[in-house]
């Protein structure tokens, strides 16, 4: 006859507590990862080398800041422009904004969060230059951004940026949301589900709101035809 083999007590429990973290740090993996992947894939308007250099621009990186601000100078300019007429002011907000950034960025906890993240304080930078209030004073002057490499591109490029004027034109009667609205959806390829995000709007009420804009639109200039 086979003996039996007996584990002593305090060695089965052992076994089971073992058992039980790599179970843990199996599902945890997988949900980790899976997460990862539904934050990559559901970034709009950063590839992976963006979402890297945003990495390292929270970590301190000046120079990858300064790339990520390159990458998203078209973006800002097209939300401030729907928002501002004056260019001194359209530069102004972002340069605002670009500050408030640099210095805050490290509290960004989510790196894919980063382009709702600057938009919403771009807006709020424009609001605050449309209704005449001053903006709440920073802890970086401008000075001290220019000798952190960390700045604006020169006048000539950002005068490029204008090539949809014809377009702002049209759409200047509206309201200042409403041009938001409109310039993020046809110029800058948001989707209307990113727009209610980053304006904190009701999806079914946003597609709506564009319905109602494109109709405006079309009273407007469509006797012109």
């Amino acid at each position: 006859m086979l003996k039996k083999t007996w584990i002593k007590p305090s060695l089965f429990i052992l076994i089971r507590k073992v058992e039980k973290i790599l179970l843990f740090l199996f599902f945890w993996t997988i949900l980790h990862t899976f997460g990862i992947y539904i934050s990559v894939y559901n970034l709009k308007g950063e590839n992976m080398e963006i979402l890297l250099k945003i990495k390292a621009a929270i970590k301190g990186d000046k120079q990858a800041f300064n790339n990520v601000i390159n990458a998203y100078e078209r973006k800002l300019y097209i939300i401030a422009r729907s928002r501002l007429s004056n260019n001194e002011d359209i530069k102004d907000a972002i340069q605002e904004t670009i500050m408030f950034a640099y210095i805050n960025l490290k509290k960004l906890k989510d790196p894919t969060k980063f382009n709702s993240w600057i938009t919403s304080i771009l807006l709020n930078n424009c609001k605050k230059i449309y209704s005449q209030k001053e903006a709440k004073e920073l802890e970086l002057s401008y000075d001290e951004l220019e000798e952190n490499n960390i700045h604006l591109k020169g006048d000539s490029e950002i005068k490029s940026l204008e090539e949809n004027q014809s377009f702002f034109d049209i759409i200047d009667f509206l309201k200042p949301e409403d041009r938001t609205i409109i310039s993020m959806f046809y110029l800058d390829g948001y989707t209307t589900r990113e727009i209610s995000v980053i304006l904190k709007l009701n999806d079914s009420t946003l597609g709506s709101r564009i319905s109602s804009i494109k109709e405006k639109i079309r009273q407007r200039y469509g006797k012109e035809e």
